[in-house]
């Protein structure tokens, strides 16, 4: 998968495609599995998980925020059964319960002054 490259660092972003207010558990499954396919193939990695971001007010979405909060708090607990790091992403974007309305641009994805955000956030974490 990534032994071919030997990075240093790897992020796995968890995200709301195929997430649905019912299949939490499959969603989670699938991130166990990529976490634990990483870890195996580059042991030496540090590696990050970013939690899915909240919706917009205006998202056009197939799950709510209470699943993405739910689905969240499942990847951090998979971080620590697993000894990795987690990013709260979602809390550092969230306002009045949804995503702050300044940083996207379709409820769902956000500007570029988010994008840079986000990069800002990152480096903070890990230099």
């Amino acid at each position: 998968m990534l032994g071919h490259v030997n990075p240093k660092m790897v992020f796995i972003m968890g995200g709301i495609n195929g997430l649905k207010d019912f299949n939490i558990n499959e969603q989670v499954n699938i991130y166990e599995d990529i976490i634990k396919k990483t870890i195996d193939t580059v042991p030496y990695a540090k590696i990050y998980v970013q939690s899915t971001l909240p919706l917009g007010k205006n998202a056009d979405a197939r799950c709510s925020n209470n699943t993405i909060i739910k689905f969240n708090l499942r990847l951090e607990d998979l971080c620590k059964k697993y000894n990795i790091n987690y990013v709260d992403l979602h809390s550092m974007y969230f306002q009045d319960g949804y995503l702050k309305s300044e940083l996207t641009k379709d409820g769902v994805h956000l500007t570029e002054d988010g994008y840079k955000s986000w990069v800002e956030k990152l480096r903070k974490l890990i230099y």
